[in-house]
């Protein structure tokens, strides 16, 4: 049997990477000793360039000049490529694979440059050693920074406290970031892959070796599962047949870990989860936080720092690590393959229409917004040309994961998402890369140190650039990451952006420069607008502040106030200048050359917000079980009516509504709060419950006052979560949320001082809510379990990665269920279904069915009503998500069955519905178009002219499913409040892009 050659990890141990460019042309295996002779000419001849270069305008492409990029780049002809100005940008990055020198994988050619830097000049920086092994070797204890590039990018600002320069040196490494210097932490071979990619498809003798194609589909079919499974399932084959050759699960790994390119660069970390030892804290032999021990003995005792005798390689033992899942290999792979190449196209694509659209409106931007292509962020990049086609889109996001209920279990993720793909698939499994894993069981005192060597690795891709097989085109090309959002929750944020907590002075997360209030004695402050009563404290007793006033910060506010920090000449001015400003340091983002401008960066987190904070909040109001403060009485508090058995019956009505949602609408439905609420309420099921289903049970329950008022808030967020946002929607969603929050300070909070803690940053962000989708665009996540969680993460990477370049691996391929019948357009009717013709005897039906067939050209004298034979089908599938197009208006119906008519010649695929009414106008205007409340025709005497409500329609024109659930609040019981799933438009009968599954429409036929 033939097999590609597992390579040992080390085979070029004895090498290191250089990085000099008058030598080694910017990138070139070497022995040590070489190396370290061409760094010592470097630094004889010219000296180091500093960290603080703006290595992005110096030359991205390692010693190589490149060509600037001016403003006005995308206002060019339509057949001209949209990028830089002047030669296309395509062009310069390109080579031809014919006749590539592969000798320096950075070259480009020289007379494209226009604006170049001097080739004999080191834009990188050097260090003095660079260890093979994965493990960085430790170092002395003499200091912790001691690498020879120093200034930063405020060189002409002294910097005088200790956590700042700190900061500043992570962020200082991250500049002079290239994969040759000490900080990568990658292995010269993993090096020498990345830089000179493969340039044929993944589908030679290997692949289609029976034994080995046999091995890899186990490999990924047990890629969920123990490598126990694997094995077995190994020998159950052998077993059957003894003549295969089925390798090794070890055989097969190193294989999937070689053929994808995916390696993880693994560091040591604190046993306690406190840092990592990363840059400046390599060195170090203890936790500066806890002063645990970082090596531990073969027998596993930990070794005290001062009695380390040996530092070489194998005697320490590091007593805990974590992996990072460098970017650069898991991005070649998606251009590897033809379909993947062209599916990483598809932001250009979509711009290069948006651009028309906006040229041909003359407008600046768009008046629908559908994904982050259309948010002001990312038009005005394109515009400045800080975007263009050889620029990969990526978003970093971050969370932490409790991996067991019942015990301390924390750990945090970090993955990157591609935004060069289709919001149709950007977001599944298989497109989703894992940036890092940090395990617990706590939570990071020093996060910056986690995610440095991941900033790291993408500042390298930005200043060297990332040489990536385009199989599409059959050709390289030169990409640069560009880092367009970073996310977290509101909680880790202050770790991600540098900036003060929720609960500090100017806690809001858009840095709008609202003054929180605080109450006597207590340090945490709350983004109160309204002055409150009877306040003596100076701090907090400042005048009512404008809503419309509150701006979100600009790029040049924030540097600002960042040299305000830095500035700091002790403690004392610090603090000062932190509760001022908001900031407490630098971001490590700030490290990148190719970013969205701070604070633009970091947008705000709806799925915490709306899916968490805000619904604790009001629940915990209307249930009355927020703590009071001092002299604030609950029998004041008129709003807490969710309480004893009203709770109870409540509870009991939300559960119940179950059975009225289709599992394809949502696969989750809220279970019922009373009982649930306290044990784990998810996210998704708060969603349905206070935003789907909440206007509809509330009803009647909470005080006009207040189901009013929180009707504002259900109809902002299900319009920012709509598929396309309209600008007349944003407009009348903005005015509703700012009523909602003023209101919110009036109706609960009174102007009482003991009622801070009721104004929380989730209300305060609403302010935000709608100018943040202008900007940002449509929002449409064992023995070590934390050791398991990282080695899973790389296995889905490198399953991935060869997913991407041989697509014929996909094992779960969608095919609708058994004995289904496929009747175009993706639908298609499904089981069950009766075993034969059966005779149709409800007379409102037979009306309906043979007045369909007179709408077909057949006379009513020839339709036998007597005699109507039809074979039923309970469930149709819906090729995108049940609302229904009559005379081009969406209808509300309900399904009683489908089934096939034979007229003449053609066979018609119908639906048998019933009809509800057009929804109550009134209390649709009353909820601010959130209930929307209908009759089912036929009920109670409510009819529908010959037929009494019931119509047979063709499948086609059923475009989505929603929910009718029964409206309990009014004596009239056939009526029914409409759910529809978030990101669903009723107007439009559109379903959010995301969703992954055809939806089914259930019949709601007993027989």
């Amino acid at each position: 049997m033939s097999t590609p050659s597992a390579a040992a990890d080390g085979s070029r141990e004895n090498k290191v990477y250089c990085t000099c460019p008058r030598r080694c042309k910017g990138g070139k295996l070497v022995s040590r000793s070489t190396r370290e002779r061409h760094q010592g000419e470097l630094q004889r001849t010219q000296g180091q360039i500093s960290p603080s270069t703006n290595l992005r305008n110096a030359g991205r492409a390692g010693v190589q000049p490149t060509m600037e990029r001016g403003p006005g780049n995308f206002q060019q002809d339509q057949d001209k490529e949209w990028g830089t100005a002047g030669p296309s940008n395509s062009e310069n990055q390109e080579i031809d694979i014919d006749n590539a020198d592969r000798d320096n994988p950075f070259d480009e050619p020289d007379d494209i440059h226009d604006n170049s830097m001097p080739a004999d000049r080191d834009a990188f920086g050097s260090d003095d050693d660079e260890p093979d092994a994965r493990t960085p070797v430790p170092g002395s204890d003499d200091g912790i920074n001691d690498d020879p590039t120093q200034s930063s990018s405020d060189s002409a600002l002294e910097i005088n406290l200790d956590n700042l320069r700190e900061c500043q040196d992570f962020i200082d490494f991250i500049k002079a970031a290239s994969l040759g210097d000490g900080q990568c932490g990658m292995l010269a071979d993993d090096i020498e892959s990345l830089m000179e990619p493969a340039t044929e498809r993944l589908f030679d003798e290997n692949t289609t070796d029976p034994d080995f194609r046999l091995s890899l589909d186990c490999y990924l079919a047990c890629s969920n599962a123990s490598q126990d499974v694997y094995n077995k399932m190994r020998d159950a084959i052998k077993r059957r047949y003894p003549d295969s050759e089925i390798l090794s699960y070890d055989q097969i790994s190193r294989l999937v870990r070689n053929l994808s390119g995916v390696v993880p660069i693994i560091h040591d970390m604190c046993v306690n989860s406190c840092m990592a030892y990363t840059s400046p804290f390599s060195p170090l032999r203890a936790c500066r936080f806890c002063s645990a021990p970082r090596y531990m003995s073969r027998k596993g005792k930990p070794i005290a720092p001062e009695d380390i005798i040996d530092d070489g390689v194998g005697a320490l033992i590091p007593r805990l690590q974590f992996h990072t899942i460098p970017l650069g290999p898991q991005l070649q792979p998606l251009f590897r393959d033809p379909k993947s190449a062209n599916n990483m196209k598809h932001r250009q694509i979509r711009t290069r229409k948006i651009l028309r659209e906006l040229q041909v409106n003359n407008v600046d931007f768009p008046t629908e917004y559908d994904d982050v292509y259309c948010g002001q962020d990312y038009l005005e990049a394109v515009r400045s040309g800080d975007i263009g086609e050889d620029e990969v889109l990526v978003v970093w996001s971050q969370d932490g994961a409790q991996l067991y209920q019942s015990k301390k279990s924390d750990a945090w993720i970090g993955i990157w998402t591609v935004m060069e793909l289709s919001p149709h698939i950007r977001y599944k499994k298989d497109f989703v890369l894992p940036g890092a894993v940090i395990p617990g069981p706590n939570n990071p005192k020093h996060l910056d140190s986690f995610i440095f060597p991941s900033l790291h690795h993408v500042g390298a891709l930005q200043n060297h650039g990332l040489r990536v097989w385009d199989a599409s085109e059959n050709r390289v090309r030169t990409k640069h990451p560009y880092v367009l959002y970073g996310t977290t929750d509101s909680v880790a944020a202050a770790d991600l952006n540098g900036w003060v907590g929720h609960h500090g002075r100017k806690g809001c997360r858009y840095m709008c420069g609202l003054n929180g209030r605080h109450k006597p004695r207590t340090p945490h402050y709350f983004p109160v607008l309204l002055q409150p009563r009877n306040c003596a404290i100076i701090a907090s007793n400042h005048p009512d502040v404008d809503i419309n006033s509150l701006k979100a910060s600009t790029p040049e506010d924030y540097q600002h106030n960042l040299q305000r920090i830095l500035a700091s000449p002790n403690q004392t001015q610090y603090k000062v200048m932190r509760r001022e400003t908001g900031i407490t340091k630098p971001s490590l983002f700030s490290g990148l050359s190719a970013i969205t401008p701070i604070p633009r960066l970091f947008p705000g987190d709806c799925m915490h917000r709306d899916g968490l904070n805000l619904p604790e909040l009001l629940l915990g109001l209307w249930r009355g079980t927020l703590e009071s403060g001092t002299g604030d009485d609950k029998s004041t508090w008129d709003w807490a009516v969710l309480t004893g058995k009203v709770w109870e019956d409540h509870g009991k009505e939300v559960a119940s509504c179950k059975k009225y949602i289709p599992v394809s609408l949502e696969s989750h439905a809220p279970r019922n709060p009373a009982e649930k609420i306290s044990s784990g309420y998810k996210a998704s099921e708060y969603m349905v419950y206070l935003y789907g289903l909440g206007p509809g049970l509330l009803y009647g329950i909470l005080p006009d006052i207040y189901w009013h008022h929180y009707c504002k808030v259900v109809h902002g967020i299900r319009t920012i979560h709509r598929p396309v946002i309209h600008q007349e929607s944003l407009a009348r969603a903005l005015q509703l949320l700012l009523e909602f929050v003023l209101e919110f300070e009036t109706l609960y909070y009174q102007r009482d001082m003991a009622r801070f803690r009721f104004i929380r940053q989730c209300v305060h962000a609403l302010i935000h809510m709608i100018p943040e989708v202008l900007c940002v665009g449509s929002p449409a996540c064992p023995s070590n379990p934390f050791a398991n969680l990282s080695r899973r993460a790389v296995i889905r990477e490198q399953i991935n990665a060869l997913k991407a370049m041989i697509p014929d691996l996909e094992l779960e391929k969608p095919c609708l269920p058994r004995g289904s019948l496929d009747v175009g357009q993706g639908y298609a009717l499904v089981f069950p279904r009766e075993s034969g013709a059966s005779l149709i005897s409800h007379p409102q039906h037979v009306a309906a069915i043979s007045s369909y067939v007179q709408s077909k050209g057949i006379a009513s004298s020839a339709i036998d009503e007597n005699n109507i034979l039809l074979e039923r089908w309970e469930r149709l599938r819906l090729p995108g998500g049940s609302t229904l197009i009559l005379n081009g208006e969406p209808r509300l119906a309900e399904a009683q069955y489908f089934a096939q008519i034979q007229i003449n010649a053609s066979k018609h695929t119908v639906a048998l519905v019933r009809l509800f009414s057009n929804w109550d106008t009134d209390l649709f205007r009353d909820s601010h178009e959130t209930l929307m409340v209908c009759q089912l025709y036929g009920e109670h005497g409510s009819g529908y002219h010959a037929t009494d409500g019931f119509f047979v329609t063709d499948v086609k024109d059923i475009t989505s499913v929603v929910a009718m659930v029964p409206f309990r609040h009014r004596n009239n019981s056939s009526e029914y409040f409409l759910y529809e799933k978030l990101g669903f438009d009723h107007t439009s009968g559109r379903i959010s892009q995301d969703s992954e599954e055809d939806s089914d429409v259930e019949s709601d036929e007993d027989d």
